[in-house]
């Protein structure tokens, strides 16, 4: 994660900058959140609707305020600004992968054995990827906690030899990132997001890390319980941000940017924002769909 970004964001958000001079950082920050702006005398140009997408965006990649942000992210760097080391906005597990392992997993320093249904903490660095078949990124750390459950409401081929992964907020998303680039090119992936735009705009961000084949796992069908289930407020929030993510992958590049568009069109035209604890809780029929198979049978 570039700090100096996170920043720059802080700033914007802070004064309500509309006004701010184009930079790699800026280029970036904009590029990242999906806002649209144009360029004037050497300055970018946003409206104030963009400020509070900012704002929204890098609270949710941050897990926590942006406007609280500060580098002091850890104990140790903490102190050498202040004597109270608990003062550092960063948790000890932060730039940490935490993963269930459904099956071996395998660390430089030993194997876990599968199913001791335990939340392993660990770098990537740390993790032997080749031996890595199957993994299922998920987008809240809760399910972890209730990781067979989660297990038993997805589709059959993601149920066993599998490692589910929180995507991580903060320093650890930095982690998750250089796991995907890690993974073996037969490896399998998939993303299990919350079903609303946040969530498809995350899953086609991580899919730039991503070379092996890589699935999206999503409610099978749309019905009046899915409908019951959609939280509205969070539709009408992320609405700008949906709309952003259709005209980004409207002139799709790739296979993985026609079905992100395909899904989020359909989140748009049926007013669907739901959480993945609501469809654990509800045991919603799932299905995964191929992200980027096409490329790989090529």
């Amino acid at each position: 994660m570039n700090t100096n970004v996170i920043e720059m964001a802080k700033k914007i958000v802070t004064l309500r900058l509309r006004r701010f001079a184009v930079s790699k950082n800026t280029t970036q920050l904009l590029n990242d959140a999906g806002i649209d702006h144009y360029k004037s005398k050497g300055q970018y140009v946003i409206n104030r609707t963009d400020i509070d997408e900012i704002e929204r965006y890098y609270t949710h990649l941050l897990g926590a305020p942006l406007v609280q942000f500060t580098r002091a992210n850890n104990r140790i760097d903490a102190t050498k600004t202040s004597n109270k080391e608990k003062s550092a906005k960063g948790g000890v597990f932060e730039a940490l992968l935490s993963i269930v392992a459904y099956r071996e997993l395998h660390l430089t320093t030993g194997v876990i054995p599968a199913g001791i249904n335990v939340i392993i903490s660990t770098q990537a660095e740390s993790l032997i990827t080749d031996k890595i078949e199957r993994l299922v990124v998920i987008e809240n750390s809760e399910l972890l906690v209730q990781s067979e459950r989660l297990i038993a409401t997805l589709p059959e081929q993601w149920q066993s030899n599998t490692l589910v992964v929180y995507r991580g907020h903060g320093e650890s998303q930095q982690q998750i990132k250089t796991l995907l680039q890690a993974l073996k090119p037969n490896a399998q992936v998939a993303f299990y997001f919350d079903y609303d735009f946040s969530g498809m705009k995350l899953i086609n961000a991580f899919m730039s890390y991503v070379s092996c084949p890589a699935s999206i796992i999503t409610p099978s069908h749309t019905d009046k319980q899915l409908k019951q289930l959609t939280n509205y407020e969070n539709f009408s929030k992320q609405y700008l941000e949906g709309m952003h993510l259709l005209t980004r992958t409207k002139a799709a590049g790739t296979h993985h940017e026609t079905v992100i568009h395909k899904i989020t069109h359909w989140l748009k035209n049926y007013e669907l924002a739901v959480t993945q604890e609501a469809l654990v809780a509800h045991n919603t029929q799932l299905q995964s769909t191929p992200l980027n198979w096409k490329e790989h049978n090529k």
